[in-house]
């Protein structure tokens, strides 16, 4: 999918704190967040414990649906929309869990479920 987005795509904040010693690599993909494009959501927890640092869930998984023109700029569209919704949450990053394109008398339309997670270092 040329819209940088499926399950398992990782959507991570502009400008958070990550560990020197990270190497992630990403893509810029809508305003303020960035696509990884190196690690998806199991790969990343499990290396961010290692480090020391912790990838956790905020809350239930937040879902939208989306009808417009245009795969790529209709996912765009519903990015900025889960983001909207989950603002209250305060979250750093993001999980894709579900990414469903589908087309309705002509119009693209898109589902995406995903769940909001933080990505800090460790309390302890």
């Amino acid at each position: 999918m040329s819209s940088g987005i499926k399950n398992g795509t990782i959507m991570i904040e502009e400008g958070i704190t990550l560990p020197e010693s990270f190497n992630l690599e990403s893509e810029p993909y809508s305003k303020g967040w960035r696509v990884v494009t190196n690690f998806e959501g199991h790969r990343l927890d499990k290396y961010l414990r290692k480090i020391g640092w912790t990838f956790f869930y905020m809350a239930a998984p937040v879902r939208v649906s989306v009808l417009g023109f245009g795969k790529d700029r209709t996912f765009r569209r519903a990015f900025r929309k889960i983001v909207e919704t989950g603002r209250e949450l305060k979250f750093n990053c993001l999980e894709i869990t579900e990414a469903v394109p589908k087309h309705f008398l002509g119009f693209e339309y898109v589902y995406i479920a995903g769940h909001a997670r933080n990505i800090m270092p460790n309390c302890s």
